[in-house]
């Protein structure tokens, strides 16, 4: 396949390239079930023909709209269950399946049956998610209106809405918003290699965009369709691309996920009075501060700045990409191992003791695009009883293979009591800690570490779906199929 070309932008939604933070401030999420798949593909084909959905290149709008698909979506819209097959098993089953949800953590209070949507609940289940961004709360609301009005006249409905606002409060560079926890969101990001703004380490365009070459020096498999009707002429053929076969393309066979990707979308609610109250117990405990505490747990100060082996307090000055733990921090006496921040991305000390080059190896083949959003009131600084409001992370990520890449990192290193060189304790901020069985936390330090115990679960899953984001061309395919 190609290498990533501007001209490609064009074809490929523009979430994959920006969450859009710095010119959008306002979003709201319409999860949405069809009603009558005709009217459904006449609403889409309306959308694709007014230039509506955003793509890469587009820049300039007051305003920026994506939308993607579960599989049962994309099936009510007209593609058969022998299409399906040929994406992704985890899409397919879907995120509130038993298999993934054991992969995932999602039990008791996070299980499925307790969410708010996504699940196969017959009022909870959703078809597609239609994401519109504003950059301010009028500009989104007034376009929020005319996109409501004009899926409601197409027979969607809407299972839930969920909004997040402009941020209450951004970290010191005014840059990144503060999430609930308070500490400051989205600092590290993998660039894409090939984009117009790759950044200093770039992951390959593979690992984000089906098509393209990925970590593994492998092209990433492309959903194919079968089909020979107008709507599918105006797909790329598939390719031959088994390397023991003639090269060419396969008669009837169509590339419809070419340039798209795979959306995981977790709504995780936040549950501050019991994180702070459980900072000021261990604080009473360990004789740290509450603030150092967090740090520790988070791996980075509010600022978000890397906690460092003497820090006692906040420097105020984010670290961002430029830095490694092999040589920096390799025993976790600043930032713990079993950190957040680590277990997330493990960088270039996944083992002790292993060459930092094969851990760096190994973490770049599981990296994800985060696109998540802040939403709920924020709780007052000073309480550490819950107020009863719903507040938490829109939190979706985008990734190629969601069970390589973000399933993984979930169940691997998030949820795993042996990451790395640890034995028996999760992350300790957004692991799926068991009600009735703490988890604790090693504190590297000399002379003697120090052990954070009785740490219990600080998020909760209230809804989420394995999403397809098309290309632009598939949009106009789906708005154009005829069954």
């Amino acid at each position: 396949m190609e290498p990533l070309k501007d001209e490609n932008y064009e074809d490929i939604q523009g979430l994959v390239f920006s969450g859009y933070g710095k010119r959008m401030s306002c979003v709201r999420y319409h999860l949405l079930r069809i009603g009558e798949p005709g009217k459904a593909r006449t609403w889409l084909q309306k959308m694709m023909e007014e230039s509506r959905v955003t793509h890469g290149r587009h820049r300039g709008t007051t305003w920026c709209l994506n939308i993607a698909f579960t599989s049962c979506g994309l099936q009510r819209l007209g593609l058969t269950p022998e299409d399906l097959r040929n994406f992704e098993m985890a899409f397919v089953e879907g995120m509130d399946s038993p298999r993934r949800s054991h992969t995932l953590g999602d039990f008791e209070e996070s299980s499925p049956s307790e969410w708010k949507w996504g699940s196969r609940d017959a009022k909870k289940w959703v078809d597609l998610v239609l994401i519109l961004f504003g950059e301010t709360p009028d500009i989104q609301q007034k376009q929020d209106q005319i996109e409501r009005d004009d899926y409601e006249d197409h027979g969607l409905s809407r299972v839930i809405s969920l909004y997040s606002a402009p941020p209450a409060r951004l970290d010191p560079t005014k840059k990144f918003a503060v999430e609930h926890f308070g500490f400051a969101d989205g600092i590290s990001q993998p660039g894409i290699q090939g984009s117009l703004a790759p950044g200093p380490d770039p992951i390959p365009a593979g690992e984000f965009i089906l098509g393209y070459t990925n970590a593994y020096n492998k092209l990433t498999a492309i959903p194919t369709i079968s089909g020979n009707s107008d709507a599918h002429k105006k797909l790329t053929k598939a390719q031959v691309r088994d390397k023991d076969k003639a090269e060419g393309s396969d008669e009837n066979k169509w590339e419809f996920g070419h340039h798209g990707t795979y959306l995981v979308f977790r709504q995780l609610k936040q549950e501050v009075a019991k994180f702070r109250t459980f900072l000021r117990s261990a604080a009473n405990t360990t004789n740290q501060t509450e603030d150092l505490i967090a740090a520790k747990i988070v791996g980075r100060w509010p600022s978000g700045a890397l906690v460092k082996k003497d820090d006692k307090s906040d420097p105020k000055k984010p670290t961002y990409e430029n830095f490694n733990f092999s040589k920096d921090d390799p025993y976790g006496y600043g930032c713990p191992l079993g950190s957040h921040i680590r277990r997330s991305n493990p960088r270039d000390v996944l083992v002790l003791g292993e060459n930092p080059e094969d851990s760096l190896k190994v973490s770049r083949r599981h990296r994800i695009l985060r696109r998540g959003r802040i939403y709920g009131p924020r709780l007052d600084d000073e309480l550490y009883v819950d107020d009863d409001k719903d507040r938490g992370l829109l939190f979706l990520c985008i990734n190629a293979n969601i069970e390589r890449q973000f399933e993984f990192v979930q169940h691997t290193w998030i949820d795993n009591e042996k990451f790395g060189s640890l034995y028996d304790e999760i992350d300790p901020l957004i692991g799926a800690v068991p009600q009735g069985k703490p988890t604790n936390m090693r504190i590297p330090a000399h002379p003697l570490r120090q052990r954070i115990q009785g740490i219990g679960r600080f998020v909760t899953v209230r809804g989420g779906a394995y999403f397809f984001l098309p290309s632009i061309k598939a949009l106009r395919f789906l708005g154009e199929l005829q069954p």
